[in-house]
């Protein structure tokens, strides 16, 4: 997988190939400040599966889908103390989430110890979100 660098939230610079875990589940998530599935529904989904299941690796990445590029103070704004519970990435250019063809947000990418997509997914119903964990509970056996 080609190398992509990203800011994080926190401040810095990151390479892809050095959050992804070749001993986790990856599991990436897009998500914009201004969807309200994201943050209503998606966002405190993702916390859920990161703290339900200790192989999965949870990288959420920031959008931009049209001009506006929110800042970071905007990203910070959707959480209660201005500090997210995990690590933010902003794909400032959506280069990331047009590699995997992303269709809106939130959206879900499953890779596995070999970074082969294993599922892709878009949205934050109730659908979406058991499709999500059937498929994490699926893999489990692979990260035991």
């Amino acid at each position: 997988m080609q190398d992509l660098s990203f800011h994080e939230l926190k401040g810095g610079v990151t390479e892809l190939g050095d959050l992804l875990q070749k001993d986790k589940l990856n599991i990436l998530m897009f998500y914009n400040t201004q969807c309200l599935g994201c943050t209503g529904r998606a966002l405190p989904f993702a916390y859920e599966l990161k703290n339900k299941f200790n192989f999965v690796n949870m990288l959420i990445f920031h959008i931009s889908p049209g001009t506006k590029k929110e800042s970071v103070e905007e990203i910070r704004s959707i959480f209660t103390d201005q500090k997210p519970p995990f690590d933010i990435y902003i794909d400032e250019e959506n280069k990331l989430y047009h590699h995997f063809a992303g269709s809106g947000t939130p959206y879900w990418v499953i890779l596995d110890k070999n970074y082969t997509t294993r599922l892709s997914i878009f949205g934050s119903q109730e659908g979406s979100k058991l499709s999500l964990e059937l498929a994490i509970e699926e893999m489990s056996s692979e990260f035991s």
